[in-house]
């Protein structure tokens, strides 16, 4: 300060200000903290570096757990690049208003789901509308066929089923994210047929590379459900299907123990046929490989993903 240097005194006052935000991160201190820096960068406004403690005031909204807090944070972003572009503030700046403003998707669904339900779980921001495409594969030789730990397709293999003919395709509008918030929206597929699918996500219609995010996830649409129980002690492995839609006992459902080796292949190992309780059980196998149970019935068919 002494030696005119305002640049300098904002940054010393800049650092003291992120080492307080790094050890106190409740809300009142960092409202405390934001203040604080507020009320001292009027005095700076003529300097270039002032951008910076702009740039610092979007952090600490961004950082907050306030309503509306990237809207803020935005804010204060924007004064910063309008009044300095060039500044390395300006910069910075500029960066955090891209980030905040930056599309973003996540999607998840049921492992298994009956038809016409609400399965598949789109988390968004910033994005007005996703494209779906819904590809059916035959889970046997999906398994048979892995050469990985994994079962189902991995985000890798799914990329390439991105040019496969699709079972089902839609679109479906979003809802606006005005915060800059991550906003929750459910989706219900339009496939009736019972089967295993890829359901891919676009955020721009054609699935293509450029300026794109594709997202996917598996689904097993079907009324089968799989309830297993291992039991520790005898090393038995015990389990029930049950109807989806209405919790009954499946009599007749075919259920195969499949012996996971990422080396040899995954190969079936064993195959009961379930009682007039659902329920089948296979004896003890040795230690070492992973073991998973698929169950079928005509059309419908569902994997138990745990590893038992």
């Amino acid at each position: 300060a002494s030696a005119g240097r305002k640049g300098a005194q904002l940054e010393a006052r800049l650092e003291r200000g992120r080492r307080l935000a790094a050890s106190f991160t409740e809300e009142r201190d960092r409202e405390r903290i934001r203040r604080d820096l507020e009320g001292r960068l009027g005095a700076f406004r003529s300097d270039p570096w002032w951008a910076m403690g702009k740039a610092e005031m979007a952090e600490l909204h961004r950082g907050g757990s306030r309503p509306n807090r990237r809207v803020a944070a935005r804010r204060e972003a924007e004064e910063g690049r309008a009044a300095y572009p060039s500044s390395p503030g300006g910069q910075r700046c500029l960066a955090i208003v891209k980030s905040i403003e930056a599309p973003e998707v996540r999607l998840q669904a049921m492992s298994v789901d009956g038809p016409s339900r609400r399965s598949i779980e789109v988390s968004h921001r910033n994005l007005a509308s996703l494209s779906f495409r819904a590809v059916k594969l035959d889970v046997e030789k999906q398994i048979e066929g892995s050469k990985d730990w994994s079962a189902l397709p991995t985000t890798e293999e799914m990329r390439k089923l991105v040019r496969r003919e699709a079972a089902a395709e839609w679109k479906v509008d979003l809802p606006p994210t005005p915060d800059y918030e991550t906003h929750r929206t459910f989706v219900t597929p339009p496939m009736k047929e019972p089967g295993f699918y890829v359901v891919l996500a676009s955020a721009r219609p054609g699935f293509g590379d450029a300026d794109n995010v594709v997202v996917g996830t598996n689904l097993f649409l079907s009324d089968l459900v799989l309830a297993v129980k291992p039991d520790p002690k005898s090393g038995e492995l015990g389990a029930r299907v049950l109807s989806g839609s209405a919790g009954t006992p499946v009599s007749g459902a075919e259920v195969a123990l499949w012996r996971f080796d990422w080396r040899e292949g995954h190969r079936r190992e064993e195959t009961k046929t379930t009682a007039g309780d659902g329920s089948v059980s296979f004896a003890s196998r040795e230690r070492g490989p992973t073991w998973h149970l698929l169950a079928k019935k005509g059309r419908d068919v569902t994997f138990d993903n745990q590893q038992v």
